[in-house]
């Protein structure tokens, strides 16, 4: 293994170490610098410095500190530590991790030395164990000796057995079956004791001896201020029931029934007096409808007499509807009239169209066209030097001409028609004929024109006449409607009028009929409802007894409850100090059985540190003695004397501590078993023994490392390697 530091106390590290090593060198040349950078390492602080990163900065060279430690396999992981102005920032890396976070990295590492920090931290340290108070260091060697390696069951047995003596006061008796203690328990002991039971093998499960005696003594505390509060409450209750009258359940059902037979007297009497209330209410409300009814008549037969006269009135009306029905008629031939304008005009318009069809007309464009291009053509062309070449051989063949000069003439004339391109001759002929057909195409426009002009106005007269037609059928109508519409509104005046009338009779008529129905009905209710007798209301004095009834009976029934309460809380301290005791003799059993595990199970232990101090040549004997809350720690001397490590000498608290860490380390089952010894101070003699202990239990080590400043050293010492820390400084 090979640990690296940077900026970690004075100066700066590089150690090969060896599976046994010695670090030789004298005081303030490094050798605790390698142990607390290991620790460092392992841990992210120093136990002897504290937990908080602030802590690190007493022994920090500078502004960062690191340490990098590489393994056997290879495989390294280092743990910085720096201070910016923000504040101190830590962090670890671990070479065989990837991806992963700093929380993840830093349980990589702690695992290495021990399944939990504080593991790592005894197995690096083992003032941590012997500085811790004496409760905390028999938890700590209780989780180390593995004392509750019984199964949750067989713990719940053996606290059983323990409880089950305790609360029969039978502690020290000796028995072949500790149940038959069983039968002398008192019955709320046992009933607690049984209702105990699967929740101290479940806190034994979750967490042993010492969870479940922490749950007991918790219940305990619980039950005890239960009862005090409970205790309270009978003595209050008590004091209350000494000023109630005397409760029996033969004196509570005569006032029960009593208070029954009232309550039944006040229900009559309350049912008779509502009787002569709703009969006369009743005969006031039939007077009052009567009177009203009354009212309405006189009114109702008004409205008759009113609705006979309109009927008749609208009736005379009515006759005037003839008349006008028959001026309505005489609009019917203007109406024929205005349809057969309308047909016409309609007619006409089928006839004519709406809009007019564009005849098509012959365009002389083209030709004008053709004439233009022609013309230029030819003018091009008689203007050009070969048309002059070709005018001198139509001179000449026009002359007397010889026969040898012929072919010549002839050949001359082909070559100026040729550089002409065309024949002037032809193209004059071609642009006589197109002149002509212009001519022709001119006068054809000129025709269709005509034609078209005198086509539109004969269109826009019969459009003239379609028009009239339909204005005069417009006119016609436009004088005829507003007389028609005002002869239909005064006809449907009339018959509305009518109809009003004569509907406001019917509903006139039929609310009088109801109206009498009615007055004939109020009589005969009237006529039968006598006025009825006056009652005497007793009902004021039949409450005042049914209250003082009912007094006497809440007072009788409140001592009845008073004692059934007086006597549930006794039932109810009564099972409290039951499970008190219980949880008690719980907890008792607890810590009893804490002391016996630790004091049997320190046997293996006990031998790793025996063959250490025997291979160290000391016939000294460790022993664990387990007592209450504390965990003693010692070894038994050639006389018998039992010798705690507080009471060695220097030497032999070294040797000791030596050996107790060197087994603590080896009884660890992590992959790093690092033993640390800090031997500064020892003597020759002490060194040579605590290197021939390591030797003898080096099998459960990875590395071991002393650390010394003792001039002379067995340097044949097998599988040792020493290494004087000055010369490897100067080495660096």
């Amino acid at each position: 293994m090979k640990v690296k530091t940077q900026g970690l106390k004075g100066r700066d590290h590089e150690v090969e170490l060896g599976k046994l090593t010695v670090l030789n060198a004298p005081n303030g040349r490094g050798k605790s610098t390698i142990a607390d950078a290991i620790r460092f390492a392992a841990l992210g602080f120093i136990p002897s410095q504290g937990k908080r990163l602030s802590d690190l900065t007493a022994i920090m060279r500078g502004r960062e500190m690191s340490v990098e430690i590489t393994l056997d396999d290879g495989k390294t992981f280092t743990r910085r530590v720096e201070t910016t102005g923000k504040g101190n920032t830590s962090d670890v890396e671990c070479s065989w991790l990837k991806n992963a976070k700093s929380a993840e990295h830093h349980s990589a590492v702690v695992d290495l030395f021990g399944e939990e920090e504080i593991d790592a931290a005894e197995s690096l340290d083992i003032r941590e164990l012997l500085a811790a108070t004496p409760g905390k260091r028999a938890e700590r060697i209780e989780t180390l000796l593995s004392a509750g390696t019984a199964t949750p069951k067989e713990l719940a047995e053996l606290m059983g057995e323990l409880t089950a003596r305790r609360l029969a006061g039978k502690e020290l008796t000796e028995l072949d079956n500790w149940r038959h203690l069983l039968r002398i328990i008192p019955e709320g002991q046992m009933i607690a004791l049984k209702s105990a039971g699967p929740m101290l093998e479940a806190k034994l499960t979750e967490g042993g001896i010492p969870t479940a005696t922490d749950w007991a003594n918790e219940e305990k505390r619980r039950r005890v201020k239960e009862l005090k509060q409970k205790a309270a409450a009978k003595k209050e209750l008590e004091s209350r029931i000494e000023s109630m009258p005397k409760g029996d359940w033969k004196r509570a059902k005569e006032f029960r029934e009593e208070r029954d037979r009232l309550q039944r007297d006040m229900g009559a009497a309350r049912e008779r007096l509502e009787g002569m209330n709703d009969m006369e209410a009743d005969r006031k409300q039939t007077q009052d409808s009567m009177a009203e009814v009354e009212k309405r008549i006189g009114g109702v037969d008004e409205l008759v007499t009113g609705a006979h006269l309109d009927l008749k009135k609208a009736k005379q009306d009515k006759k005037k509807i003839t008349a006008l029905k028959k001026k309505l008629k005489s609009f019917e031939t203007d109406k024929n009239a205005i349809a057969e304008l309308g047909e016409e005009a309609a007619a006409l318009e089928a006839k004519v169209g709406d809009r007019f069809q564009e005849p098509e007309i012959p365009k002389s464009a083209f030709e004008h066209a053709e004439v233009t291009t022609i013309s230029a053509k030819l003018a091009s062309v008689q203007s050009s030097d070969w048309n002059r070449v070709l005018e001198i051989v139509d001179l000449l063949e026009k002359g007397p001409v010889r026969t040898a000069d012929y072919e010549p003439i002839q050949e001359l004339k082909k070559l100026a028609v040729k550089g002409l391109g065309d024949d002037p001759a032809g193209l004059e002929r071609t642009l006589a004929r197109a002149k002509k057909n212009l001519t022709k195409a001119e006068k054809a426009e000129k025709t269709a024109l005509a034609k078209r002009k005198k086509d539109l106005e004969a269109f826009g007269k019969k459009r003239k006449e379609v028009d009239d037609l339909r204005a005069k059928a417009n006119k016609l109508r436009d004088e005829a409607a507003p007389q028609s519409r005002k002869v239909d509104d005064e006809i449907a005046e009339l018959e509305r009028g009518f109809y009003a009338a004569e509907n406001s009779l019917k509903m006139a008529e039929r609310e009088q009929k109801e109206l009498h129905d009615r007055r004939a009905y109020l009589k005969e209710r009237l006529a039968g409802l006598s006025k009825p007798k006056k009652i005497t209301d007793d009902r004021v004095a039949i409450q005042d007894k049914i209250d003082k009834v009912s007094t006497d009976l809440e007072a009788v029934s409140g001592a009845i409850a008073a004692k059934g309460e007086l006597t549930a809380i006794v039932m109810e301290i009564e099972r409290g100090g039951a499970e008190k005791a219980v949880f008690d003799a719980l907890e008792w059993a607890g810590k009893r059985a804490r002391e016996k595990g630790i004091t049997e199970a320190g046997g293996p232990l006990v031998g790793a540190m025996s063959t250490f101090l025997d291979a160290a040549g000391r016939d000294e004997v460790p022993y664990f003695k387990a007592d209450r809350k504390a965990c003693e720690i010692g070894w038994t001397n050639t006389d018998g004397q039992q010798v705690p490590i507080q009471a060695l000498s220097g030497g032999e608290w070294c040797l000791f501590a030596a050996a107790l860490t060197a087994a603590v380390v080896s009884m660890r089952k992590a992959p790093l078993r690092v033993l640390l010894v800090e031997a500064g101070e020892a003597d020759q003699a002490t060194l040579v023994g605590v290197v021939a202990g390591i030797s003898a239990i080096a099998e459960g080590l990875t590395h071991a490392i002393v650390m010394t400043q003792a001039v002379k050293f067995p340097t044949k010492t097998k599988g040792w390697k020493v290494i004087k820390l000055e010369e490897s400084l100067a080495a660096q």
